[in-house]
């Protein structure tokens, strides 16, 4: 009679009808050498989503990823309470490291979807919503292409999500 021992890994997809239920079985079936089952072990997943999670599920560009130095850039983006605990204090970050440009949106709330949908008696209370952000492209910044972060901070600033994009820069032009 011989023991062996393995580990491994398992990753659950964050499909949203996964996560849904209660539990889920995770079927392992063992095998000898020649693909025929000895064992199958059903085992109960009893998942649950992380207690705080705010995530980034959409970003709009007024104009597209493509600006002139000299203009205002402007993003929407849209995040989304996705944890099981209400979070305070999320802000939103805009930068262009490469430019040394940053701007951020002011504090605000986001509750969790069960919340809003079910004891919320306030219409200003939302799991998810848009922020708007922009800032202005100095008429000296260079032609070429940037990366643009977009960061939402949550769990009190300790945690974030992140998204990056990619702006294509023309030459401004000077007015007289």
């Amino acid at each position: 009679y011989h023991v062996a021992r393995e580990t491994f890994k398992v990753e659950i997809s964050d499909d949203e009808d996964l996560l849904e239920g209660d539990y889920q079985n995770l079927v392992i079936t063992m095998n000898d050498n020649n693909g025929n089952e000895l064992d199958r072990v059903v085992v109960k997943l009893d998942i649950k989503r992380a207690r705080n999670l705010v995530e980034i599920f959409d970003v709009n560009f007024r104009n597209g990823l493509q600006a002139n130095a000299g203009e205002i850039f402007t993003a929407s983006v849209g995040v989304a309470n996705e944890g099981r605990d209400d979070e305070e204090d999320v802000y939103v970050v805009m930068s262009i490291p490469e430019l040394s440009l940053t701007t951020r949106t002011d504090r605000f709330d986001l509750f969790t979807e069960d919340y809003v949908e079910t004891e919320s008696t306030d219409d200003d209370d939302e799991y998810k919503m848009y922020k708007q952000l922009l800032v202005n492209l100095p008429l000296t910044v260079p032609s070429g292409v940037y990366d643009v972060h977009f960061k939402v901070y949550f769990d009190d600033g300790d945690d974030y999500s992140e998204e990056v994009y990619s702006l294509v820069v023309g030459a401004g032009q000077a007015y007289e």
